[in-house]
C-alpha cells in the first residue's frame, strides 16, 4: 500500500528534497515542524500516558514476574545506538535470541515479516500478546520522543545485529529518525517482506513532509484497530490481492515497490546502491527521481 496521493507530496526528485530537509534540520534529524509535531502529540497523549502507565505497570506485575519496561539498544538518526523503551511482553527469561536469527533469515529472503505472535510464539505471555497488538507496549517510547532519540512517525528502528546485515543502498533510511509509527507499519506489514520495507523507508525519507506524517498517524489508528480485532479472532488476517497484479507479463514478477523505484526483481536494486553509502551522511545521498506512487484499489484506500 502506497500512500495516498492527495495526501504524500508529490517527488520532485529524490536529490532536491533530501538536500532541503537537510538544510532545515537540527542535529538530531528533525525540522522544526516535525519537533512541534512530535511534542504536540506527546502533550495530546500526556493525560493518557498518566492514567495508562501504572495500569500497565500493575497488570504487567500481577501476569508475569519480572520488570515492567524492557530496554535494549537499537540504532537511531545516522546509525546512533540508543536505548528504546518498552513495556515487556515476553516471559523474563524469554530467549532473544530467536528473533534475531529470524531476522537474519527474512533479510535474506522475500518472504514476509510475519509476526511471531501469529504462530503462538510461547515466549510471550497472555497479556503481552494483546499489549503487543494494541501497540500498547510501545507507550514508553514516547519518553525517546521527548528526549529527541525517536519521532512519532519514522522508519523501525533495528537492532545492532540487524543492522550488520544491511546493503550500503539500505543506509539511507537512517537519514531520518525513527518512529513509533511509520509508512511501512500502515501499508500492510505483515505482507511486506524485508525489501519493501526498506523501500517504504526511503520512500519516507525522499518525501516527508507534514501532511505525510498527520496521514501516517491518522492511518495508524485504524490499523491498530484491525491489529486487536484480529487478535480477538474477530477478523481475519487478509493479504492485500490486487496490488500484486501487474499487466505486464515482464513485471509480474516485481512488487509494487520495485516497479515505484524502478529496481529490477532480480537485480537487487542496483541504481538505488549508488545513492546510498555506508560511509558518508545518508542526507547527502542524489537518490533518483521516483515516479508518481501506483493508484490503489478500493479496498486498500
Amino acid at each position: 500500500m502506497a500512500p495516498d496521493p492527495k495526501c504524500a507530496p508529490a517527488p520532485d526528485g529524490g536529490a532536491n528534497s533530501i538536500t532541503s530537509n537537510a538544510s532545515s534540520e537540527s542535529d538530531n534529524g528533525f525540522p522544526a515542524w516535525k519537533r512541534a509535531l512530535d511534542l504536540s502529540c506527546v502533550a495530546i497523549a500526556l493525560p493518557g500516558l498518566v492514567v495508562l502507565t501504572p495500569l500497565i505497570v500493575a497488570a504487567i506485575k500481577l501476569a508475569s514476574p519480572g520488570p515492567a519496561l524492557f530496554r535494549q539498544v537499537r540504532v537511531g538518526y545516522r546509525r546512533k545506538p540508543f536505548t528504546m523503551l518498552k513495556f515487556r511482553t515476553m516471559w523474563p527469561d524469554a530467549d532473544q535470541t530467536v528473533h534475531q536469527h529470524y531476522m537474519a533469515e527474512v533479510m535474506k529472503s522475500d518472504q514476509p515479516m510475519r509476526k511471531r505472535d501469529e504462530d503462538g510464539d510461547e515466549r510471550v505471555y497472555p497479556l503481552g500478546a494483546f499489549l503487543r497488538a494494541s501497540g500498547l507496549d510501545e507507550l514508553p517510547q514516547f519518553w525517546n520522543v521527548i528526549r529527541g532519540e525517536m519521532s512519532i512517525v519514522g522508519p523501525r528502528p533495528c537492532t545492532e545485529a540487524e543492522l550488520a546485515g544491511y546493503e550500503p543502498w539500505q543506509m539511507e533510511r537512517f537519514a531520518t529518525p525513527p518512529g513509533l509509527t511509520g509508512l511501512w507499519q500502515v501499508s500492510g506489514k505483515n505482507h511486506r517482506s524485508f525489501r519493501e520495507m526498506i523501500l517504504l523507508d526511503l520512500r519516507y525519507v525522499q518525501t516527508r513532509s507534514l501532511w505525510l506524517d498527520l496521514w501516517i498517524i491518522l492511518r495508524t489508528v485504524p490499523v491498530l484497530i484491525g491489529e486487536v480485532l484480529k487478535w480477538m479472532g474477530i477478523t481475519s488476517d487478509q493479504k492485500p490481492g490486487s496490488e500484486q497484479a501487474e499487466p505486464a507479463q515482464a513485471q509480474s514478477q516485481r512488487s509494487p515497490l520495485q516497479a515505484w523505484f524502478k529496481v529490477p526483481h532480480t537485480q537487487g536494486h542496483s541504481n538505488l546502491a549508488a545513492t546510498a553509502q555506508a560511509d558518508q551522511p545518508a542526507h547527502t545521498a542524489q537518490p533518483q527521481p521516483a515516479p508518481e506512487p501506483p493508484r490503489l484499489a478500493p479496498d486498500q484506500q
